[in-house]
């Protein structure tokens, strides 16, 4: 006996019956339980992460202050997309000026700059 199941958009199929996560459980739609699992609970924040240091949108003062104390344009600034997960939580925008702050037991703090872009 073969059979066909959809998992996560991709069709499995096999020979025998179905085990594992191709499994139908109860007549359930594939994902239904997951769906089940997470209701109620609050959104992922990635900023509460341990790993991702800590990121912040600068003032274009603080930006033009940046600038000036490191002799360089914009143009010579690391770039970091604003697709970037981080950037799309804390709001940041194209042209902004992010200080990202990252904290080791081996260098001790240390702060990078990066501007948003497309």
């Amino acid at each position: 006996m073969s059979w066909v199941r959809n998992l996560r958009g991709l069709p499995i199929v096999g020979a025998g019956n179905p085990t594992g996560p191709a499994k139908l459980k109860n007549g359930e739609k594939m994902g239904e339980e997951k769906n089940k699992n997470l209701e109620g609970k609050k959104e992922f924040k990635l900023s509460d992460h341990f790993l991702v240091p800590k990121h912040e949108v600068l003032s274009q003062k603080e930006k033009e202050e940046v600038l000036k104390k490191y002799n360089i344009s914009e143009k010579q600034l690391p770039k970091i997309l604003y697709s970037d997960p981080i950037i799309k939580e804390i709001g940041a925008k194209v042209g902004d000026l992010i200080k990202i702050t990252r904290n080791s037991r081996v260098a001790g703090k240390t702060i990078y700059y990066r501007l948003v872009s497309r």
